[in-house]
């Protein structure tokens, strides 16, 4: 069995390093507590980025330690990028004009009307779909899918043609009633030049997931699980400084997604897609070597 073994950069994980990554923890948890406050947007933006990356590093603790409190931790610290995604979310939606109230952790915050706060890009929105499908959190789901191509163009510096494809490929790639091979031809023809290569290869298992092609999925996973690690080897991440480049979003969404309509495992093992997350289990794994 082929397998993509995760890329970190050199560290002596003794007792100091240990130290500091969980006193890095506790301090963000310490900011996690206090209330949003204005730029409203702007914190709740960070925060998501944050929880994330706390997830990201209490996994690696768990690894390092074997003590499982840390992955419970990294749980809470999921639950919390989803929730603060869809916080997020519903001021984006929001077209009325004026500002709304909504319920973020124990706080009720006024959003701004988002046109004031233009803070998530189409990648961004991408990427707290494709999180909360990985989590299974399907009312976060159907509420980020109300995201439309018509706003992805209005909310980005970026050429609003391709912007707005990009939502409307992966939306419909999540639609087993869309027209998949058009949508492909059209992204192959008229917009894939305008996507970096990583990009390219990490939405390919959506089309094959689409056409139910197990063995393209298959190819395609790892085609992006090893395009996804020379990417991380390039820039010598650490998993607590860019937590995207370690479990990237889009390749777990698919991965979760495949298991989860159809039963499919992959074929090739890689430390960028955890087991017991993409299938489901959520259960602590074993502390590493």
């Amino acid at each position: 069995m082929e397998h993509v073994k995760v890329h970190y950069k050199k560290i002596d994980a003794g007792a100091d390093y240990l130290q500091r990554q969980a006193d890095q923890l506790n301090l963000n948890d310490e900011r996690f507590a206090r209330d949003i406050c204005e730029p409203t947007y702007q914190q709740l933006f960070f925060r998501q980025i944050n929880a994330y990356g706390m997830c990201s590093l209490a996994i690696r603790l768990q690894q390092l330690t074997g003590d499982n409190c840390y992955f419970e931790r990294a749980m809470g610290y999921l639950d919390l990028a989803v929730h603060t995604a869809e916080t997020l979310m519903h001021g984006m939606l929001n077209r009325s004009g004026e500002p709304i109230v909504v319920s973020h952790q124990s706080q009720q915050l006024s959003l701004p009307y988002w046109q004031l706060n233009k803070w998530i890009s189409w990648l961004d929105w991408s990427h707290y779909l494709c999180q909360a499908i990985a989590r299974r959190a399907y009312s976060s789901v159907e509420l980020l899918m109300q995201f439309t191509p018509q706003m992805a163009a209005e909310y980005t510096s970026e050429p609003r043609e391709y912007t707005a494809f990009y939502v409307r490929y992966l939306q419909g790639m999540l639609d087993p009633t869309a027209d998949h091979d058009a949508l492909q031809q059209e992204f192959t023809e008229v917009h894939a030049r305008e996507f970096h290569l990583r990009f390219r290869v990490a939405l390919a298992p959506f089309y094959c997931l689409a056409k139910e092609d197990e063995a393209g999925f298959e190819a395609a996973m790892l085609r992006g699980s090893n395009m996804h690690r020379a990417y991380v080897r390039k820039l010598s991440n650490k998993m607590d400084m860019d937590p995207l480049g370690f479990y990237p979003p889009q390749l777990m969404a698919a991965a979760s997604l495949a298991y989860d309509r159809h039963g499919w495992t992959l074929k090739h093992k890689s430390d960028y897609l955890p087991e017991w997350w993409i299938y489901n289990t959520f259960e602590a794994p074993a502390m590493t070597d």
